[in-house]
């Protein structure tokens, strides 16, 4: 966690049972993700801000394959 209190978002990849973790260079307050499956929530008023964050994500899935 940084000085601010955000947790760096984390990526993690398997290729032939081989796995890397990688950091995507981003950053998120720790309430904002969901424990089930890393996608983050939605609060009254910040719906744009994590709809982006939630498309940047799907890229990093998208490009990571």
């Amino acid at each position: 966690m940084n000085r601010n209190g955000e947790a760096p978002i984390m990526m993690r990849i398997t290729v032939n049972g081989v796995r890397v973790d990688a950091s995507v260079k981003k950053t998120i307050l720790p309430g904002f993700c969901v424990e089930i499956n890393g996608w983050i929530k939605t609060f009254k008023g910040r719906e744009f801000l994590l709809q982006q964050e939630n498309i940047y994500r799907s890229s990093l899935t998208s490009s990571s394959i």
